[in-house]
């Protein structure tokens, strides 16, 4: 997935650079004003700006979706975003997100996980492979009806689990969790 926001000049997506010069433009207006080279009525405005572009700049960057190392997301069948009204996780930290949705990227023998809030900010990716690899695994595949399913994984460990509900499941969707899942071992219960 590529990032939401883009300004294409000569096939170059100028605007990190753009934003980049704002935010350095503003910072060094900002130090002239405070140094009383230049005289700004309100100083206090121009800081808001500055880290408004700042915020933008961070936030455009978090909407990302960053595939792993050495994977094109091209090539991969994925998913829509899937609604997710109930999300647990079991972990020694907290990110503090609120998950809202999760999409999948399927590889011939992973499935990449995402989970992103209603801000569209990106977590992930979790790998999940077949039952007998050292890598996240499936505790729960369950159908509840014809839209919704339940679904866990956990590390090899034990450490981290999430389990979470989908609901809203689009058919296509459904069929491409079935058929990959089935895949790698797992079967929808």
């Amino acid at each position: 997935m590529k990032r939401p926001v883009k300004l294409i000049i000569k096939g170059v997506d100028v605007l990190p650079y753009v934003f980049a010069v704002l935010i350095i433009g503003g910072y060094i207006v900002l130090l002239l004003a405070k140094k009383g080279f230049i005289h700004v009525k309100r100083i206090e405005l121009l800081a808001a700006v500055c880290c408004g572009f700042f915020l933008l700049a961070i936030i455009n960057y978090f909407k990302r979706i960053h595939p792993p190392k050495g994977i094109s997301f091209d090539a991969l069948k994925s998913t829509a975003d899937i609604r997710t009204p109930n999300f647990r996780y079991k972990n020694s930290t907290n990110s503090g997100n609120t998950i809202t949705y999760i999409k999948f990227y399927f590889s011939e023998d992973t499935a990449y996980l995402y989970m992103r809030s209603l801000l569209k900010i990106y977590e992930g990716p979790i790998s999940i492979k077949s039952k007998d690899s050292e890598s996240f695994h499936i505790t729960n595949f369950t159908r509840i009806n014809d839209y919704e399913i339940r679904f866990g994984i956990e590390s090899f460990n034990g450490i981290t689990s999430y389990n979470v509900l989908m609901v809203n499941l689009s058919e296509k969707d459904l069929n491409l969790l079935k058929e990959n899942f089935g895949k790698m071992g797992y079967e929808l219960k």
